[in-house]
């Protein structure tokens, strides 16, 4: 065989074994997109992203493999969500407790705020990785929260142990689970950034403090003066603060659109809420 036809089949080898590797390679890819799409949909961390194509999976991919602190905190949320949510609770009741016994007013009347409450689920939803245990441990902790309330009332203020399944108790149980259910779930949404779900999970929280705020100040307007709190005006000013600076938090960092519908659809539901409770209780 001469040297420039044992150099043409060397040549050849290398061509087809570069273009064994090419299609290799190209398999590779696939699967590794393929991964990539499944590693993503339960994470928190892709969710509401844009994605551009496959090199952006790939990439994110990438990017959360090299992390070493943010599986670990996925993993940690994962396990830790329910023990959390009972200890959460257990620590609800009785701060909630000491807030109305002890803080000045109107201060106090903010630790017998329905809105206090929604936010303790709503921050429970927006820590837990997982929308079940955003909503299933934000019921936990509203639940846990309520019984230990009353037991709370129990040991130090000497209240009957009947409290804890008296009517008062199963209402404020039944509440909570609905709040659980609904304000959880919107900490869950919240995470998301230009979704139907970010529009209301955002504007869920601050809705409730304005809802509050309006209801409030539709009693001033419509209960006389001797039938009221005195520092009801104050404390509906005080609630009005806690929605903006709640809403302010809420809308930072998402597009402008997404920002003017959580705008609107907080402001709207708060009106719409706190009058019709005005008119019902």
């Amino acid at each position: 065989m001469s040297g420039s036809h044992l150099h043409e089949d060397f040549v050849d080898r290398d061509a087809r074994r570069t273009g064994e590797q090419v299609r290799e390679l190209g398999h590779r890819r696939l699967e590794l997109i393929a991964v990539a799409r499944a590693l993503r949909l339960p994470t928190r961390a892709t969710r509401g992203a844009a994605l551009d194509g496959p090199n952006s999976l790939v990439t994110m991919m990438v990017s959360d493999l090299d992390s070493t602190s943010a599986p670990a905190a996925r993993i940690r949320r994962r396990w830790a969500w329910w023990p959390l949510a009972i200890a959460a609770g257990v620590l609800l009741g009785p701060l909630d407790l000491a807030g109305q016994v002890h803080a000045p007013y109107p201060l106090a009347h903010l630790f017998n705020s329905p809105a206090v409450w929604a936010a303790a689920a709503f921050v429970f939803g927006r820590w837990a990785s997982e929308l079940v245990a955003s909503a299933a441990g934000a019921v936990i902790v509203m639940i846990v929260g309520v019984e230990s309330y009353y037991m709370a009332d129990v040991l130090v203020r000497g209240a009957s142990r009947s409290n804890l399944t008296s009517p008062t108790a199963i209402v404020w149980l039944v509440a909570g689970i609905v709040a659980g259910l609904g304000f959880g779930t919107a900490g869950w949404w919240a995470s998301e950034r230009s979704s139907w779900r970010a529009m209301l999970g955002r504007a869920a929280l601050p809705a409730v403090f304005g809802a509050e705020a309006v209801y409030n100040v539709a009693r001033i307007a419509t209960e006389p003066a001797d039938g009221r709190p005195d520092d009801l005006g104050q404390f509906a000013a005080l609630l009005l603060v806690l929605a903006v600076a709640v809403l302010t938090v809420v809308v930072r960092g998402v597009p402008r659109p997404t920002m003017i519908r959580v705008i609107a659809v907080a402001v709207g539901a708060a009106l719409a809420i706190g009058l019709a409770v005005n008119q019902v209780i």
